[in-house]
């Protein structure tokens, strides 16, 4: 009986779960699209005009690209206030600050180069392809 009880109540939670995530990708699909704020935060790529393919950004496009990232990348404490919570907890709102980025830079060979940037210097010396690249770790396999 016990055994009938938990299936039935497997059966109707999977139902649910179900039905939630129907309504939910219903949902998403009838929403319009992302407003000004949602498109500042998208990603943004250089295309030449003439062939469509990507390029390498100017400096006038880089130092628009830091711009737009500034805020989140800023590590500033400067106006933040503490909230004390009547159950004893504390709370800050972080005002978009203390984020990462990830930039990506098309290099001379055409690759593509992706770094997490955590700062406005940071991310300027990536751009400009000052920062050191690192190289991916190695990982040694034990042997037999």
């Amino acid at each position: 009986m016990t055994r009938l009880t938990n299936r039935m109540t497997m059966g109707l939670f999977l139902t649910f779960l179900l039905a939630a995530a129907g309504a939910s990708a219903q949902s998403a699909a009838a929403d319009p699209l992302p407003d000004s704020t949602a498109a500042d935060a998208a990603q943004k790529a250089a295309v030449d005009p003439a062939t469509g393919r990507l390029r390498g950004i100017t400096p006038e496009e880089a130092r628009a690209l830091i711009d737009s990232v500034s805020r989140e990348l800023s590590q500033s404490d400067d106006g933040l206030t503490i909230v004390y919570h009547p159950n004893g907890m504390l709370s800050i709102d972080l005002e978009d600050r203390f984020q990462s980025s990830t930039l990506v830079r098309l290099e001379a060979d055409g690759t593509l180069r992706a770094r997490c940037v955590t700062s406005v210097e940071e991310a300027r010396q990536f751009l400009e392809g000052k920062l050191p690249v690192s190289k991916p770790a190695t990982v040694v396999l034990e042997e037999k």
